[in-house]
């Protein structure tokens, strides 16, 4: 199910930092990147309901996070789920991201 937003939150929600599972193509709403004990580290704003099922990892795309190496449209990053709300960020090769991450926008 679909839900709306109104036009009085279109410029929030514009604003926001956002990361595209490419195997749901739904959106989630990053809360905050940063590097925990060597990995960078995605937390959402609330629940991802992600679940890995036998996979090790799967692709995501962000957009409007004003990192380049986040928003590059040739970027082949992966994820993997390390908590409800939380997914590690890997590699295009499935290893994990050992450097900062951070951006500049958040909610």
């Amino acid at each position: 199910r679909r839900s709306s937003i109104a036009a009085s939150d279109a410029a929030f929600w514009s604003r926001c930092k956002v990361c595209r599972p490419r195997l749901l193509g739904r959106p989630l709403m990053i809360e905050d990147v940063s590097l925990e004990r060597g990995r960078a580290i995605l937390k959402t704003t609330t629940q991802h309901w992600l679940r890995m099922r036998g996979a090790s990892s799967f692709p995501v795309t962000f957009e409007d996070t004003k990192h380049p190496q986040l928003d590059a449209p040739s970027s082949q990053l992966r994820a993997r789920v390390v908590g409800p709300d939380h997914l590690e960020i890997l590699d295009e090769h499935g290893a994990p991201v050992a450097k900062r991450l951070d951006t500049s926008t958040g909610v």
